[in-house]
């Protein structure tokens, strides 16, 4: 059993890559509440990606939303045919289609609690594999990836523990509120709460509010 996210990783693309994918990516929403998805992705050319995450052209990306929600796999280029897309989604897939990204297998995944995520097999290495490929197989080996990375992240979520009174600070820090407000609120001073500020920050490995209650809310402590 892999140990760590690194060694899920990397064996999840060296068995796509020895079915033909050259590459392959993980997404997952993000944890917080704006939408945004967190990618990881193994051997897409860095052209494409730069493109992709800084130029903004993944946010066009219609295909991981439409796997996770409708749980669906699927050929990328097949997606045109499986919902009418908007300018921007066809935008995006003229510029993939013109790139040298080739096609792809779209494998949704199902964790603890039903958390959503999506593996993306691309880069074939010829027009055989969409021939021999075996989509079960592939979504199985996604599947077992997705569980063993959600219990990872749950391993990682038990190793900070935080006690009632620090989850309620958390939950107010996350609620944008100040230290006078959350004393208010709690019936404690300020400076308690700045005290129990700076303990919560050395638990979270963070410096500031604001990563606090991001890092709380992916961790699922908030």
């Amino acid at each position: 059993m892999c140990s760590d996210r690194a060694a899920v990783f990397n064996t999840v693309s060296e068995h796509f890559r020895s079915m033909g994918f050259r590459a392959s990516c993980y997404i997952v929403p993000s944890g917080r509440d704006d939408g945004t998805l967190d990618l990881s992705d193994f051997g897409f050319p860095t052209e494409w990606m730069d493109r992709y995450l800084i130029d903004g052209l993944g946010a066009c990306d219609p295909v991981p939303t439409f796997a996770m929600r409708h749980g669906r796999v699927f050929w990328w280029n097949d997606i045109p045919q499986m919902k009418k897309l908007d300018r921007a989604e066809e935008r995006f897939f003229n510029e993939l289609i013109n790139s040298t990204m080739t096609d792809g297998l779209a494998l949704p995944t199902y964790g603890l609690n039903q958390r959503v995520g999506f593996f993306g097999a691309g880069m074939i290495e010829s027009d055989k594999v969409k021939a021999t490929a075996d989509p079960a197989l592939l979504l199985a080996v996604a599947q077992t990836a997705h569980s063993r990375l959600d219990q990872l992240s749950l391993d990682s979520r038990q190793d900070i523990r935080v006690s009632p009174r620090e989850r309620q600070i958390l939950h107010w820090i996350a609620a944008g509120k100040s230290n006078h407000e959350i004393g208010v609120i709690l019936g404690i001073s300020s400076a308690t709460v700045a005290t129990y500020n700076k303990r919560l920050f050395d638990k979270l490995g963070v410096n500031d509010r604001v990563a606090a209650s991001t890092k709380a809310i992916r961790l699922g402590l908030v």
